[in-house]
């Protein structure tokens, strides 16, 4: 306002884009719409007539634009005033351009540490907040976002923050690596009245992140939320379940932590040996017919446990009900259980996801878990080799079965 004065003339100041920040209007009016000036930053042929955009640069770097009416005569004084205003608005500018970038790296870095430092306090982070200029909540949804194929790149990651801070604001978005980001949703009332809702809102991230191309992208989220301090912790058992997808028994879009006690109690916490001994003893014979025919009634077997109604698991499996149906006798046949007994249903149905546990590469990273030559013949461990990858433990489709989607 004072270099308005001092001049004599309307000002106006834009930023790089042409967006108006500040503007001086005095009795006689700007006279062209701002939107007029704001073509001009782009396309010096559109500048309103009365009117002169003059840039504000550092070097080669366009820090914003001084629109500047030309009413009147302008003498030499007032030609170098408003060269030393352009000057001084440039370093101005350029301080703040700097004091926010570094703002920006403190935040960046202060996000990283909340997921990944297990040693931060809360006392360091209320303080790094402040420095940065963070706001934090008090409680957050600790989420994970999962690629198990392909990743996302920065476009993919400014979109998906932008997108959480739409359904959540306050979210805090981090990329772990190239296959997983952290998300943290501000907690607000009770956990139980809106686990719902989160989940409701993670669902629609995920189907944001599939319409940007991204289909094999899932979530996981802890079963409550919890404080500052406690996130790096929570976000590290998250990040351990990440392996198990994606999982073959549903397709959901969002899974939580506790979904996944299974897989991690017989991955984790049996002995190897003796997992592979239970194995072989209720599924040999299961499993030498696959091996020596080329089927895969074990995965069958599996969806037929996983799912209460045929017609889901035979949907599940992209099998006709009736094949499906026909493939289940013969798997039943070969493992001689019976399903109406409770506990010979829980004995084979952990004997199959053993099974497939033990296809994933990571099975037997600790503790005894050598597979021997006699195991794979025994036909426990041959279907290790056509798992692919952690993140894809269903078996590959073999021939003797059609997959086709059920009438």
């Amino acid at each position: 306002m004072a270099a308005s004065q001092d001049l004599g003339r309307p000002l106006v100041l834009l930023d790089p884009s042409g967006a108006p920040l500040v503007a001086t209007l005095p009795s006689t009016g700007l006279g062209p719409s701002v939107a007029a000036l704001a073509a001009s930053t782009a396309d010096a042929d559109k500048t309103p007539a009365g009117w002169h955009v003059l840039p504000i640069a550092k070097g080669r770097r366009r820090l914003a634009f001084l629109a500047v009416c030309t009413g009147g005569t302008q003498d030499g004084e007032q030609r170098r005033m408003l060269d030393l205003l352009l000057s001084l608005l440039g370093d101005q500018l350029e301080r703040a351009a700097l004091a926010s970038s570094i703002r920006s790296e403190r935040r960046a870095a202060l996000m990283r540490r909340l997921v990944t430092d297990h040693t931060i306090t809360p006392a360091e982070i209320r303080s790094e907040a402040r420095t940065a200029g963070l706001g934090l909540a008090d409680l957050y949804w600790p989420a994970l976002l999962s690629w198990t194929v392909g990743h996302p790149g920065l476009r993919t990651l400014a979109d998906l923050h932008g997108e959480a801070q739409r359904q959540a604001p306050g979210s805090i978005t981090v990329a772990l690596d190239n296959t997983k980001v952290a998300l943290l949703i501000p907690a607000r009332g009770s956990d139980a009245a809106n686990r719902e809702v989160l989940h409701h809102r993670l669902a629609g991230l995920v189907r944001y992140a599939r319409q940007l191309g991204h289909h094999d992208v899932r979530a996981i989220v802890a079963e409550r939320s919890v404080g500052v301090a406690q996130l790096p912790a929570r976000v590290g058992e998250l990040e351990r379940l990440q392996r198990y997808l994606p999982h073959p028994a549903t397709q959901a879009l969002v899974r939580p932590a506790r979904s996944f006690a299974l897989d991690h109690l017989l991955s984790e916490g049996l002995d190897r040996r003796r997992a592979r001994a239970f194995v072989r003893g209720r599924l040999r014979r299961l499993l030498r017919h696959d091996l020596d025919h080329g089927t895969d009634l074990a995965h069958v077997l599996e969806l037929a446990l996983d799912f209460p109604r045929r017609d889901e698991a035979a949907r599940a499996s992209y099998m006709h009900r009736n094949t499906f149906r026909r493939h289940l006798r013969q798997a039943l046949e070969l493992v001689e259980a019976d399903l109406e007994d409770p506990d010979d249903r829980l004995a084979l149905h952990m004997a199959i996801k053993l099974r497939r546990l033990m296809q994933a590469p990571w099975w037997g990273v600790s503790g005894s878990a050598e597979c021997t030559e006699a195991e794979t013949t025994e036909g426990v461990g041959h279907l290790r080799t056509t798992s692919g990858s952690a993140r894809s433990p269903s078996p590959t489709p073999r021939r003797g079965i059609r997959r086709t989607p059920p009438a």
